[in-house]
């Protein structure tokens, strides 16, 4: 009878207890934050990279009535940084550089610019067409574009978005 009462107490002291927890963690893309999201309009240049475009949907979304544009210029430089004695390459680094223009569209005036770089190294497998070297260097790609979209948007969310760059 003891033991039986202690347990349903400690039933009760477990589920009391945990009434109160919050999952803070939000798997979403953005956290939710991205004040850009619906509201912009979106023009790139410069490489061209298929995996992007779904980036940049899922970080700017589809606005019907935009207020913002941001332009982003994008490149790439490889290097190889281990050549091997018969000079195959060991290691390929690839850095992406992408320059974000955030303008206004009311104002016609630009509100926020920024260069960001994204790296990444590759150990290619061999010559010619290698299934899993291809699919690496695509996720590769993936994880650079999704961390430097992330990056982008937590310099835009201390952005004052209603100031123009030359307001000041």
């Amino acid at each position: 009878m003891i033991l039986r009462l202690f347990s349903i107490l400690c039933l009760l002291f477990l589920v009391s207890s945990c009434g109160q927890v919050d999952f803070i963690y939000n798997n979403s893309i953005d956290g939710g934050a991205n004040p850009l999201k619906n509201k912009t309009i979106v023009q790139h240049s410069g490489l061209d990279i298929p995996i992007l475009n779904k980036y940049i949907t899922q970080y700017f979304g589809v606005s019907k009535q935009p207020k913002f544009k941001i332009n982003i210029t994008s490149s790439e430089e490889k290097t190889k940084s281990s050549v091997e004695t018969n000079q195959t390459i060991s290691t390929l680094r690839y850095d992406l550089n992408f320059f974000y223009q955030l303008v206004s569209i009311s104002k016609n005036c630009l509100i926020f610019e920024k260069e960001i770089q994204s790296s990444f190294s590759i150990t290619p497998k061999s010559a010619g067409f290698n299934f899993g070297s291809d699919k690496s260097l695509e996720s590769e790609y993936e994880l650079a574009i999704d961390e430097n979209f992330k990056e982008l948007i937590s310099y835009i969310l201390n952005v004052d978005l209603n100031n123009c760059k030359n307001e000041n």
